[in-house]
């Protein structure tokens, strides 16, 4: 008797803890909400991401990502007052080069460490910015991009395609994650998913008519748009980890199958704007730099 009281009561906490279990995981594995068009506030937010730059100064950078077989990492800082940036590029995890850049130039020299900030590029090999040459020239051309005077065009941001795709965190910051716009609309304002979001003067901000009574649009994509997108989390090429204020602190950057990671950290490293100095042949070659002095090493 006793034997089976205690096979019972063993029964009884397995078939408990077995349910507890099952519980916990539901708890703990909610299914993800699906990606879905951005609402016109999340639109609002996506599009101050650039002018928050430009508030911002000078920010960190790392990126992290994979070209040809090998592991890069670019460290170093952009100035968005100035529009130019500066660091040391490592492969495999050894440092290769000292880079300078906005978004036309791009400029080289030998260094294993950024050493004081720039006074010239003497010595440097300027070329123009080809994102289309390799993996890291995308990844210059995009953190060139982040950058603007004043907020991007919400209307167009959300009939380009954005997409709201979760709520995260990083660097113990929460953020909201999105998919960059996939499509340009107009003549040259149209959205990017390479840095730039929609263009305009940001004047759908007091566009009533795009409301519905609560307060937010229909979702780009919905039977009240004519110009729907199709729901694609991975048509776009970018996406933007970004905090209730409109500040992005992570960037992520399609490179064919993979994904560049950026982490963006504010800081106070001016840099300045020595490219603007550059001129290269009209034919758009390289070019070694020869002004005076020589920045500190």
């Amino acid at each position: 008797m006793a034997s089976w009281r205690a096979r019972q009561t063993s029964g009884t906490v397995v078939a408990l803890a077995l349910l507890i279990a099952a519980c916990t995981a539901s708890a703990e594995d909610p299914e993800p909400e699906p990606a879905r068009p951005v609402t016109v506030t999340e639109s609002r937010l996506l599009a101050d991401v650039r002018a928050r730059n430009v508030d911002a100064g000078s920010r960190a950078i790392t990126a992290t990502f994979t070209d040809r077989g090998r592991e890069l990492r670019l460290d170093g800082w952009f100035d968005y007052s100035t529009g130019t940036g500066y660091g040391t590029v490592s492969s495999d995890g050894l440092p290769s080069d000292r880079v300078t850049w906005n978004g036309e130039l791009v400029a080289t020299a030998a260094g294993k460490t950024m050493g004081k900030p720039l006074t010239s590029l003497d010595g440097w090999t300027a070329a123009p910015l080809d994102p289309s040459g390799s993996a890291l020239g995308v990844v210059l051309a995009v953190l060139a991009g982040l950058g603007a005077e004043r907020p991007d065009d919400a209307a167009l941001i959300r009939r380009g395609g954005a997409l709201w795709l979760r709520e995260d965190e990083t660097g113990g910051r929460s953020v909201t994650v999105f998919a960059g716009p996939t499509s340009g609309l107009g003549d040259g304002g149209g959205t990017r998913d390479d840095g730039g979001g929609g263009r305009g003067d940001g004047s759908d901000r007091d566009r009533a008519d795009e409301t519905d009574a609560g307060g937010e649009a229909p979702a780009s994509g919905g039977p009240d748009h004519e110009d729907a997108q199709p729901v694609d989390p991975d048509a776009s090429r970018i996406r933007y980890w970004v905090d209730d204020d409109g500040l992005a602190h992570r960037v992520d950057v399609r490179l064919g199958d993979t994904w560049a990671e950026v982490i963006l950290e504010n800081d106070d490293v001016p840099v300045p704007p020595l490219l603007a100095d550059i001129d290269l042949d009209v034919k758009g070659g390289v070019a070694r730099t020869d002004a005076a002095p020589k920045d500190g090493d």
